[in-house]
């Protein structure tokens, strides 16, 4: 009877996702070219891909045993010898081509590298959203929508679905602010503390002698009052900062809808200049059928 269950095992996958771990750094360290490497990882994902769903002990325990050898072996090769080298060379030959990839396609799909885009990054040569609204635009003016979070940070939405470098921004941004929030709801709870930090050194001070010629330290709870200070400092400037940049973008909302507005006037202008040119040409066609179907008919009562 077959085990459907057996993909689902701890101990099984466990041991097959540190065999496929081990099989993939070996790949990296074999002596070999950067490409043969890549078809060793390719071929190495793609067996294992295939027996990921296998329901049988005796399949399992098979792939497995393959799978440490070719560990083995890689290891082997990576660490000097010759004959596994030249073991898993006479195995890339014999791979089918369609298993091979082609010279060159590791640095064809990462050209340099950072010249890639990544996923939540800025475009480059994005322009800023401060810098709208744009004059001339091809097609109908959408007007963007000032939304102000919970949290007092605004944003422009535009359309949806949200871009993700905008969705990182206000990710950061509000996790920056709930820190600030957090540090200084803990240094609240510790000032308490601080006081009889400072209650415990003026008895150590005087009673038994400790640190009398020191210079004297400031107070904890006065540190504790400076720090809850500059946190409270750094929130204020983040809500002023925030709603300078509201008060921006509702002047970018407002001068939106009058362009809005101002290319819908001229639309309709030359929308109804349009037809009433067309109305009149219609006009003087049909009057001038009119007057020859008259003519004609008068030219024929006088014969």
């Amino acid at each position: 009877m077959k085990l459907r269950f057996l993909n689902r095992l701890v101990g099984h996958r466990v041991a097959c996702l540190a065999l496929f771990r081990a099989i993939l750094a070996q790949c990296n360290r074999v002596p070999l070219t950067p490409d043969q490497k890549e078809s060793l990882r390719i071929f190495t994902r793609k067996q294992f891909r295939k027996n990921l769903k296998l329901d049988s002990h005796r399949c399992a325990s098979a792939a497995l045993e393959i799978g440490y050898e070719a560990e083995s072996i890689l290891r082997a090769s990576a660490d000097g010898n010759l004959a596994e080298t030249s073991r898993i060379l006479k195995l890339l030959e014999e791979l089918p081509p369609r298993r091979r990839p082609p010279i060159g396609a590791a640095a064809a799909a990462k050209p340099g590298g950072a010249a890639l885009h990544k996923p939540g990054s800025p475009y480059p040569g994005a322009t800023p959203v401060l810098s709208r609204p744009y004059r001339k635009i091809s097609g109908r003016r959408h007007i963007p929508k000032l939304v102000i979070l919970p949290t007092g940070i605004p944003f422009l939405r535009f359309k949806k679905p949200q871009s993700p470098f905008l969705s990182r921004v206000l990710r950061t941004k509000i996790n920056w602010r709930q820190k600030l929030v957090d540090r200084r709801n803990r240094l609240a709870e510790e000032e308490v503390l601080a006081s009889g930090e400072d209650l415990w050194d003026r008895l150590l001070r005087e009673q038994h002698c400790v640190g009398r010629g020191r210079d004297a330290n400031p107070a904890w709870a006065e540190w504790y009052a400076k720090c809850i200070g500059l946190t409270a400092m750094a929130e204020k400037n983040s809500w002023s900062r925030d709603r300078e940049l509201a008060g921006r973008m509702q002047k970018i909302v407002d001068r939106e809808r009058e362009l809005a507005e101002k290319e819908k006037r001229e639309r309709k202008r030359a929308k109804r200049g349009g037809n009433y040119n067309g109305n009149a040409g219609g006009a003087r066609a049909h009057w001038g059928r009119g007057k020859g179907k008259g003519g004609a008919r008068r030219g024929a009562d006088g014969a």
